[in-house]
């Protein structure tokens, strides 16, 4: 009788879990994150944008409306370090927030541009739970998708009207092209980011470093089948692609110090980062466990290690890229948090 309780009980469990895996589907756990972000938010869903964000995107997309959406007449503007409205031509934003206001009450715009914001948030999280459920249990990726919504930088990203959160939608169709091997998609999706804002510059650089990474590292098992030697080359096309408009915007903007910014880094680490910062060894500490467990015991599963390795790799050559760029801000982490997670 024992036996019998015992085989149901596990019946009931697998059963369990099978029902959440395959009626559990990204989208609707999408739907779900976006309920649960709007209900937690609905305080703040008619706050204006921050004093960052008003003196720059949307300080131009207010010049914009009022001059006749002159885009051409924007670079012969003063840039924002002189107190003038150039801030970025490439702002995509600028133009969707001329629009609105052209159409809108300013109530209503920032209403759009907050569910806007947490459209795309509820998009990361549906697509980072599509790639993990594959790799482990439905119930873990859906604590792993909590973890990243509570991390503060998202979290606090997620609630003010600014930039990050689109970026953090591109950033995360770039991981998904990745995580299906098509470094094509990437190359576009990353060249899309640059136009939703100058700071995917990072994104660009980030898969630069990873089509190193992938090269050095291919030949181990780890990696075998994920991107190969001729597509990775994808990789590449971002840097060579927006680096001159990158460059083209002036100096203020981005001005590489290297050595001072490897100087500087490990404070902005210890008092901007320190819980990214321990995941990301934890990360490291958990692949090299993965690698020799799996050499050695085979107690880990191939998709399992393919998944951690994955994001440990995009993880770094963000940080990488971090470190280069030398002017980076911390809410610029906003797009890694989930990989990083």
């Amino acid at each position: 009788l024992r036996e019998s309780n015992g085989n149901l009980k596990m019946h009931s469990v697998d059963t369990l879990r099978s029902t959440l895996r395959s009626r559990l589907h990204p989208t609707f756990f999408g739907l779900f994150c976006f309920i649960t972000i709007l209900s937690s938010n609905l305080d703040r869903i008619l706050d204006p944008p921050y004093w960052d964000a008003v003196m720059g995107v949307y300080y131009q997309g207010v010049w914009l409306l009022h001059n006749n959406f002159n885009w051409l007449k924007l670079f012969d503007q003063p840039t924002y370090v002189y107190g003038g409205p150039r801030v970025c031509p490439y702002y995509f934003y600028s133009f969707i927030f001329s629009f609105l206001q052209l159409i809108f009450q300013p109530k209503a715009v920032f209403l759009i541009l907050h569910l806007i914001n947490f459209l795309a948030a509820s998009f990361v999280g549906g697509l980072f739970f599509s790639m993990l459920r594959k790799s482990m249990p439905v119930w873990l990726a859906i604590l792993w998708v909590a973890a990243g919504f509570f991390n503060p930088i998202f979290s606090g990203q997620v609630a003010a009207i600014y930039l990050e959160m689109p970026l953090a939608f591109f950033t995360a169709l770039i991981g998904y092209a990745l995580w299906q091997g098509n470094p094509k998609k990437a190359f576009v999706f990353s060249v899309m980011a640059f136009f939703i804002k100058p700071s995917a510059f990072l994104i660009c650089l980030c898969l630069f470093f990873l089509f190193i990474l992938n090269s050095m590292l291919r030949r181990r098992d780890l990696l075998r089948g994920w991107i190969p030697v001729k597509p990775s080359l994808w990789l590449l096309a971002p840097m060579a692609i927006v680096s001159p408009l990158y460059w083209s915007l002036g100096t203020e903007y981005m001005i590489i110090r290297l050595p001072e910014a490897i100087k500087a880094f490990p404070s902005v680490v210890s008092l901007l980062f320190p819980d990214l910062m321990l995941m990301y060894l934890a990360g490291i500490g958990l692949a090299v466990s993965c690698f020799f467990l799996r050499k050695y015991a085979g107690s880990f599963r191939p998709s399992e290690t393919r998944v951690l390795i994955f994001f440990l790799l995009l993880t770094s050559g963000f940080w990488l890229s971090f470190i280069v760029f030398g002017q980076a801000m911390p809410r610029y982490a906003t797009m890694i948090v989930f990989p990083q997670v």
